[in-house]
Parts: structure tokens; sequence; C-alpha cells
């Protein structure tokens, strides 16, 4: 699977985006990598949609090298992109996620021709595992799971999480998640992603650790799809290779 991505989880994408300006630079949890802030002076709406163009630029370099492979677009998620916003404008971060998904993914996905859309949502398992219920800045995660299950509606989905485990179950998506510093909930059904390589840490895995405890899932679920626990970005390029040459030998047992 190819995927289109840019230069961290929130651009090129927000400069595409009315009511949004970039701010400086911001640590990506803990790590060692940073992002461009999204401020939110106004309300949220699709300026230009530059992604189809992309998708076609994609196209034509995977019919050269990979014509097998499944393309996908990977975009930030609503969850995420509110809980890692400056928040100028909206009354709260439920508004803003709502907003940025009707408003902005919606329209973009139905442009796109692909056949799936990555949604970037560790904040499904890192931000709501921490909110309690006094947190006067927090995402309900019925509002966070019912936002996502609309955009699953316009485009099949794949919802990324990472840095723990989901508090968040979307129907009808693909769920991926981070089986490093997180486990799999209940209530996952269908086709799911596994994250079981360390994406964080360069020491290679054994792969006949990691096909014993795929073993213990196979039989849960109608597909499993094996992947890092996160981003890739975290690991030195030479590294990065050779933990994803891994998971295609994985995968192709």
């Amino acid at each position: 699977m190819v995927c289109i991505g840019g230069d961290d989880i929130f651009n090129p994408l927000i400069r595409y985006v009315d009511g949004i300006e970039v701010n400086g630079l911001f640590k990506f949890y803990e790590n060692n990598f940073f992002y461009r802030s999204p401020v939110v002076k106004g309300e949220v709406n699709l300026l230009d949609n530059p992604i189809p163009k992309w998708v076609s630029i994609a196209k034509e370099i995977l019919e050269e090298v990979y014509p097998e492979a499944t393309l996908k677009a990977v975009l930030p998620g609503p969850v995420t992109l509110a809980y890692h916003s400056l928040n100028e404008y909206y009354e709260n971060l439920e508004a803003l996620a709502r907003d940025y998904a009707e408003r902005v993914l919606t329209p973009l996905i139905k442009e796109l021709e692909v056949e799936i859309v990555e949604l970037q949502e560790p904040a499904l398992a890192s931000e709501l595992s921490r909110a309690t219920r006094e947190d006067e800045v927090h995402i309900r995660r019925e509002v966070a799971k019912a936002t996502i299950e609309e955009l699953g509606k316009v485009k099949k989905l794949w919802v990324v999480t990472y840095f723990g485990t989901p508090q968040v179950i979307p129907e009808g998506v693909i769920l991926n998640v981070d089986l490093v510093e997180g486990s799999l909930p209940d209530g996952v059904s269908g086709g799911i992603g596994l994250g079981v390589v360390n994406a964080r840490e360069t020491k290679m895995e054994r792969a006949d650790r990691i096909r014993d405890r795929l073993l213990k899932f196979s039989g849960n679920f109608s597909r499993i799809y094996v992947t890092p626990s996160t981003l890739l970005d975290f690991l030195p390029e030479s590294v990065a290779w050779r933990k994803l040459r891994l998971l295609g030998r994985l995968g192709g047992e």
C-alpha cells in the first residue's frame, strides 16, 4: 500500500484551509519530531483541494514502480487536529473537530480517486486516554466516534491510532492499533491493522516472535494488516526500510 503524505501530519494540507494560520514548531508528543501548529482564527473551510493533483502524480509514479499497490491518501483526523491546534475561534474543541470534518475533510475526500483514506488519529489513544470528565478542554468519546463514523460514510477509512490504547472504536472503518505502547481494545471487528513493529526503536524485531504474536489474533478478524506501531519518521531512513521489509515478509505469509 502506497501513501500520499506531507511534511508532518498537518502540513501542507492546513495551508489550504480558510480560517487556519500556521504557527511555529511544536514537539509532537514525546519525540524529537516537530510540527507546525494550526492556529484557528475563524470558521474553517476548504479553500482549495490540492490532493487530486497529488494523487494524479502519485498514480503515474505507481504505474511505473509498483502497479499492484493500493494508493491511499493520508490526512489529519478531526480529533487529532483539534487537540493539536491553537483554538482562537470555536467555543470548544468538539465544535472545531466537527466543522473540520464537515467543511474540510468531507468535500476533500469526495474528490479523491483513491480506494481508501488514512486518518491520522493518535489523539484517540493518547489524549482521550488521559481525559477526564472534569476537563474543560476535552472531546467526548461519543462525539469523536460519531464524527469519524460520518466521514466513513463518504469513503472507506483507515483510522491510525498510536501512543496508547484507542479509547474510541469507530464502526465501519479499519482501525490501526499500536500494540507496542497500547493494547487491542474490546469491540473491534472486521479488518484491523496491528502495529507490531516498534517505530520508535532502532532495534530490529525477530520475525518468529512477531509471527507467534500475530497467530493469537488470526481467528478473530476478517483480515489483519501488519504495520509499524506509529510513524516511521522517528527512525533513521535505513532502519525504517529494514522494518518495512520485515513487515513485507510478515504480510506475505
